[in-house]
């Protein structure tokens, strides 16, 4: 597996499967994080999101605050339920084992650690759904001393326009203030 292909996997779809291209994160050796707190809850359903035409525009940032790369942004048919139950059993499959989800409210969060080359790779993930066409998601991507942290924002625009399109990209968007 090439040095980065975990890392870009988990930046570029993390639990949702965002499609979106991976941000300059390098790899660096790691003291391995704590294994995710173990959750004592009834198991939770993904969130159901409609299948269609995506919009997806992301902004990254590490620990320091620099920005990791221009605000990304994607078009694509998709169906983000289906992507995070594929991706999920993608991660598993790479190794990648997860806490149960927990539920509050339309809040989803989420957190795993995958192995890597250069050490482990943890993780954690927050979904605030607004309605089956539209969320945001916090993910923050932690390994040696390192933290990235990425939001995506996530919005159905319509039916899949013509059979086989699949992405298209975005402009540039700016950058959300940093919190």
């Amino acid at each position: 597996m090439p040095r980065h292909s975990i890392i870009d996997s988990i930046i570029t779809t993390g639990l949702l499967a965002l499609a979106l291209p991976a941000a300059g994160v390098r790899a660096q050796p790691a003291t391995p994080p704590a294994a995710p707190p173990a959750v004592a809850a009834a198991v939770v359903a993904l969130p159901a999101f409609q299948a269609g035409m995506w919009e997806y525009r992301r902004s990254t940032r590490d620990s320091s605050g620099v920005k990791q790369a221009d605000p990304a942004g994607i078009r694509r048919c998709s169906d983000p339920t289906r992507d995070i139950r594929q991706r999920i059993d993608e991660l598993k499959q790479k190794g990648c084992r997860f806490s149960p989800l927990v539920k509050s409210g339309e809040q989803y969060e989420s957190s795993w650690l995958c192995p890597a080359n250069s050490g482990v790779i943890g993780i954690r993930e927050v979904v605030k759904v607004a309605s089956a066409t539209r969320y945001e998601t916090v993910s923050e991507i932690h390994h040696s001393d390192r933290t990235v942290r990425s939001i995506t924002q996530a919005t159905r625009i319509g039916e899949c326009p013509v059979p086989g399109m699949t992405t298209s990209p975005l402009p540039p968007m700016p950058l959300p203030p940093k919190r």
